[in-house]
């Protein structure tokens, strides 16, 4: 009898250790599929994650264009608006040039560095432009001469005659 219980013993193991290492088995399986799962679903996560971010990538590229073209219109109608209001400064204070008179003076004294054309305070750049056109004597600032000599150039035209009229009415007999 202890022939037969030592075949059974060495001939392999007992039916409740083999399903207990088939469980085992089993249960580490599930654990690897379960992780192959999870890394697949990360994967795949990872992959839209990476489309997504792409995308905004792009979107940024675009909007980050317009952002720059938009500040560079900003910037050139705030300038714009700056010239304006020092040219017109400029213009009241000088009545008897033409605005493209004044326009080409101060354009060339900010050229030579003398003002700063797009200035944000227009009443001390225009009173800057004054007094360098007062220590350089310039004739904007003197008052055009008319035909008399005077100072004041005579606004008084002639009276002017309508072409059609004076052909038609002024026949009468």
């Amino acid at each position: 009898m202890t022939d037969v219980v030592q075949t059974e013993n060495q001939g392999g193991a007992s039916a409740p250790d083999m399903s207990g290492k088939v469980a085992d088995l089993e249960a580490r399986l599930a654990a690897v599929l379960k992780e192959r799962d999870t890394h697949a679903e990360r994967a795949n996560l990872a992959a839209t994650l990476q489309t997504k971010h792409d995308k905004l990538a792009a979107d940024f590229a675009a909007l980050t264009g317009e952002r720059d073209k938009l500040t560079t219109q900003v910037t050139t109608l705030t300038n714009e608006k700056r010239e304006g209001a020092i040219l017109d400064k400029l213009s009241t204070a000088l009545p008897h040039a033409s605005r493209t008179e004044v326009r080409r003076m101060f354009l060339g004294l900010a050229v030579d560095g003398k003002v700063e054309r797009y200035a944000e305070d227009a009443d001390k750049t225009s009173a800057a432009v004054l007094e360098i056109l007062k220590t350089e004597n310039s004739a904007l600032l003197r008052a055009p001469v008319g035909a008399t000599g005077g100072t004041n150039p005579s606004t008084v035209q002639s009276p002017s005659r309508d072409p059609l009229a004076s052909l038609f009415l002024g026949r009468r007999r």
